[in-house]
């Protein structure tokens, strides 16, 4: 289920924004001194890439849902209550 070389991902960390007050820029940069363990690499992998697409499938899920109780059921009412 994990890919083989999760070993080898490293999540890539943006620049800072200029406009940063010093002590946001400091707190910005805590979670750096801390060490990237499995947890860390696994937890970023999901975040980053597999609930996105979970979300998008979710939503679309109810999108065509809303669609087919609307026009193959027939049930008029039932798009009003569904989205408001």
């Amino acid at each position: 289920m994990i890919p083989e070389d999760i070993g080898n991902f490293k999540p890539k960390r943006r620049s800072l924004e200029p406009s940063l007050k010093p002590l946001a820029r400091k707190l910005a940069r805590v979670p750096s001194a801390l060490p990237e363990s499995a947890a860390y690499l696994i937890w970023d992998l999901l975040h980053k890439y597999i609930l996105q697409h979970l979300i998008h499938l979710v939503l679309g899920a109810h999108i065509l849902g809303v669609l087919k109780h609307h026009f193959i059921d027939q049930h008029r009412n039932a798009i009003n209550r569904i989205v408001p």
